[in-house]
């Protein structure tokens, strides 16, 4: 399925893991719901997820249900891809260093 966030376009799994604030997350597939998205693109579909590892703080501890926790599919695009440091702000960034 692909996922589309401020930082871009990706392409996911079920099965396949992310980090977010110091937990690994594992995809497990869609819900079938779609939500607003904060970027601005019209909606994102929700993706059901679980902790491999990790304690997550209490924005997930409400939400989680036997280790699992459904996720904005704006907010694990841009996970997976700043993990890669393939963001726009990352490369611009890359950029102005290896200007110097």
């Amino acid at each position: 399925m692909r996922l589309v966030s401020s930082a871009g376009a990706t392409d996911v799994l079920p099965g396949q893991r992310f980090e977010a604030d110091g937990c690994v997350w594992e995809i497990i597939g869609l819900t079938g719901e779609r939500i607003y998205s904060p970027s601005g693109f019209g909606g994102t579909p929700t993706l059901n997820c679980r902790l491999i590892s990790g304690e997550p703080d209490n924005r997930f501890t409400p939400h989680m249900k036997d280790g699992e926790c459904e996720w904005c599919g704006d907010s694990v695009a841009l996970h997976i891809i700043t993990n890669r440091g393939e963001a726009p702000w990352q490369k611009a960034r890359r950029s102005a260093e290896d200007a110097r």
